[in-house]
């Protein structure tokens, strides 16, 4: 690999009139990095044929690795969001523990009751038990990440209705890759969105949304918001009852602006887009219906 990459980056300079240096494999890309640097003032410059610099091109994308430096990542090791890094919240509660990552729960709507559906005494006092269960699991969570305990009232009080908004701020570059682990309810009503965002208000840029029922969408916010494409993925089976299915995410985003997401390693739903050409100015998460746990995120990219 590396005596091609040497075999490219010696044709390309020569062809650009630029001496090739000696270099170690480590320095391979930053010397692919240059390269491209070249490519681009030989492009301004109109000194070499505009099909040889698209040819050119594409031959380095195959060897430069546009993700090669983390731009955000949290793994809510600290037990703590509000620093290192620190994120903000727009709307609704959340929390953080070192075992459970960051958490937060918006109430989903209720079952219908009565009819031939209507489930049986014996039915709704194991659902209440495991709720109770999973109630008393989460609040020894909570008191391990910050060494409290909550006795008010409001430490029992059912959830929000309203969705819970949370931002990480952070330049991102305009070709990325997201990777996150995180706990999805399956349940048809629950949904978490993930997404990246340009300006201020954090309301612009592209979102992803993936649904308890195994549903997913990618859409761009702008003057309006669209669904761009929509797809499906394998919920995994669950656990214990007061704990979710976790979920491995990968959000890819190249340079021709084509979006790719894997679910648990297999692809949901793709779609190329280039309305947004500039960078990000962070990621933002939306619980839609549910409790979602956040376990870790990481965005690599290039600035």
């Amino acid at each position: 690999m590396i005596a091609r990459q040497t075999a490219v980056l010696a044709l390309s300079m020569a062809m650009l009139g630029s001496p090739l240096p000696v270099m170690a494999a480590d320095d391979m890309p930053a010397m692919i990095r240059e390269l491209n640097t070249l490519v681009d003032d030989a492009e301004r410059a109109r000194a070499a044929d505009p099909r040889f610099i698209a040819d050119l091109r594409r031959l380095l994308e195959r060897y430069d690795d546009p993700f090669d430096q983390v731009l955000l990542q949290d793994r809510f090791e600290d037990g703590d969001f509000t620093a290192g890094p620190a994120w903000q919240v727009a709307s609704g509660s959340f929390d953080a523990t070192r075992y459970g990552g960051l958490v937060s729960e918006v109430a989903t709507a209720a079952p219908a009751t009565g009819g031939q559906g209507q489930s049986s005494g014996n039915d709704q006092g194991a659902q209440a038990f495991a709720r109770v269960v999973g109630s008393i699991i989460r609040e020894a969570a909570r008191r391990e990440g910050d060494g409290t305990s909550d006795t008010s009232a409001a430490a029992t009080a059912p959830a929000n209705t309203q969705p819970a908004l949370i931002f990480l701020p952070g330049t991102i570059s305009n070709a990325f890759r997201l990777e996150a682990a995180m706990e999805l309810p399956s349940d048809p009503s629950a949904a978490v969105e993930l997404g990246v965002f340009q300006g201020r208000r954090g309301d612009v840029g592209y979102r992803l949304v993936l649904r308890g029922s195994g549903g997913a969408e990618l859409r761009r916010v702008g003057r309006k918001e669209e669904v761009l494409a929509r797809g499906a993925f394998a919920m995994p089976a669950g656990g214990e009852s007061w704990r979710a299915p976790e979920l491995a995410v990968e959000w890819r985003r190249d340079r021709d602006g084509t979006m790719r997401v894997l679910i648990d390693g297999t692809e949901s739903l793709s779609f190329a887009d280039t309305t947004f050409r500039d960078r990000f100015d962070g990621f933002r998460m939306a619980n839609l219906g549910g409790r979602q746990a956040l376990r870790s995120i990481t965005i690599s990219g290039r600035l």
